[in-house]
């Protein structure tokens, strides 16, 4: 069986310090062992740089993930909420005169108003439904309620017809149609279209 190599290295010897000659005679007062002892290797700067540069990339990477990272988000939240911050008193400061200014509102627009005036919205759909079809206007005028308004190339078979579509309207009260001229069939028409008052008509 082989012997362990650290055991081949020891060399075990026994001796009396005090008698030199008591070995010999089998007579031993002091015993001292002397083994074979291997230097540790040092690890070299090569390894050593490697391993420093290493564990500084470590923390490194640890401080940017887990300081710099979840402080960066913090202040751009910190950033967001100061801006919001800002717009909300920005608001709050342009809404401070909101009673004054819907006073005014009221004062300017509503005091005087002349409620009997039709929507200018209901005359648009109107004149699209029963008079923009029927020609090209040249010319439209609306004051209060009253419409007048030129087309020309009107199918002379057609203005019997706007007529009294326009007359039959919830909106209007009367329509006064005159031929200005005749090229063949069609015709250049003036109109003037009276509305009934908002408060009595269709609004």
């Amino acid at each position: 069986m082989p012997k362990n190599d650290a055991a081949t290295d020891a060399e075990i010897r026994f001796f009396d310090a005090a008698e030199p000659h008591a070995a010999s005679a089998g007579h031993v007062s002091k015993e001292t062992v002397n083994l074979c002892k291997k230097d540790r290797k040092d690890i070299s700067p090569g390894a050593f740089c490697l391993l420093l540069t290493v564990f500084l990339a470590v923390l490194i990477l640890i401080e940017f993930f887990f300081a710099y990272l979840p402080y960066r988000d913090l202040e751009v939240l910190e950033s967001s909420l100061g801006e919001a911050q800002q717009q909300y008193e920005q608001l709050q400061s342009s809404m401070s005169d909101y009673d004054a200014v819907r006073d005014d509102y009221r004062k300017y627009n509503y005091e005087k108003y002349d409620k009997t005036i039709v929507d200018r919205e209901d005359i648009l759909d109107l004149l699209e439904v029963a008079v923009f079809p029927m020609g090209k206007v040249l010319t439209l005028n609306i004051s209060n309620n009253t419409i007048t308004l030129s087309l020309s190339g009107v199918l002379n078979t057609d203005i019997d017809v706007m007529q009294k579509g326009l007359r039959e309207h919830a909106l209007v009260q009367n329509v006064i149609i005159s031929r200005t001229s005749l090229v063949g069939d069609e015709a250049t028409v003036a109109m003037t279209i009276i509305l009934k008052d908002a408060e009595g008509g269709k609004n």
